[in-house]
């Protein structure tokens, strides 16, 4: 019986530090306007660009950077969140 809890909580704890490494990861690439990589993209708006990924618990929405000519600079800049985190038309994508 104490072999089995021991063996959950082994378990249980790989889990949560894998699940932390990957958000960490993605958190720190957003934070520095980069693509996530544990987070799958789902959606892909006509703006231009923009992107949305979905993790384990997380959003990310990499909007497309417009130049002021109006053309798309392959840059981006990335906004994290929770899964409520919705795409924002007016969200400031000029450089």
């Amino acid at each position: 019986m104490n072999r089995k809890k021991i063996g959950c909580g082994t378990i249980l704890i790989i889990i949560v530090l894998l699940w932390g490494s990957f958000f960490a990861t993605d958190f720190i690439r957003a934070k520095n306007n980069q693509k996530p990589i544990f987070a799958p993209e789902t959606s892909f708006y006509s703006d231009g660009g923009t992107c949305e990924f979905i993790g384990l618990g997380y959003k990310v929405i990499a909007y497309a950077v417009i130049d002021k000519n109006g053309g798309i600079t392959g840059e981006f800049i990335c906004q994290i969140g929770t899964w409520f985190l919705s795409y924002d038309e007016n969200f400031p994508r000029y450089k």
